[in-house]
């Protein structure tokens, strides 16, 4: 399969395990690949990685979202996958785009976005920023949003800060 028939696949067995909410998504993932046996063990690897990653991670927003307060589900709503219509969407006020700087540039310059993180830089090769509407930097759930982010941020860093330190040592 090429990358964008994986792409397909995932987007195809995640409908499914969405369209079956009271089945397992293993069991829906079962029937899929047994339907599609034309499908190599390589390739429902790479799609069944995927598939299960885009669900984690769903249910850990959906996680968040219930502890902040919103009343939002993320089983409902707009998903984009392209990079433009994320922006348009962020500017037409539908909610917070996670975007590549370069791609977030010009709106930014202009004042059409703002960053949600203006006082971090981090510099790398691929670098994204989380932006919105200047009128929406005041909506509590933006406000819940960006400190979730950075409580996510710190973990990962302390997390990784404590992998590379030399082991405690205790004195007797």
């Amino acid at each position: 399969m090429t990358p964008a028939a994986r792409i397909a696949a995932t987007i195809e067995l995640l409908a499914e395990v969405e369209s079956a909410p009271r089945r397992p998504a293993d069991a829906v993932a079962n029937d899929y690949f047994r339907a599609r046996r034309f499908i190599g063990s390589g390739d429902r690897r790479a799609v069944s990685e995927r598939a299960w990653a885009v669900l984690r991670r769903r249910r850990r927003l959906d996680w968040w979202l219930r502890h902040a307060g919103a009343d939002v589900t993320t089983q409902r709503g707009m998903r984009i996958n392209n990079s433009a219509a994320v922006l348009q969407a962020a500017i037409d006020g539908q909610g917070i785009a996670l975007a590549r700087s370069i791609m977030a540039h010009d709106d930014l310059a202009a004042g059409r976005l703002v960053r949600l993180f203006p006082e971090i830089v981090v510099p790398a090769a691929l670098a994204y920023y989380v932006v919105y509407r200047p009128e929406c930097s005041s909506l509590a759930r933006s406000e819940a949003f960006r400190s979730w982010l950075f409580e996510e941020a710190e973990a990962a860093r302390a997390a990784s800060s404590q992998s590379f330190s030399s082991p405690a040592t205790k004195n007797i």
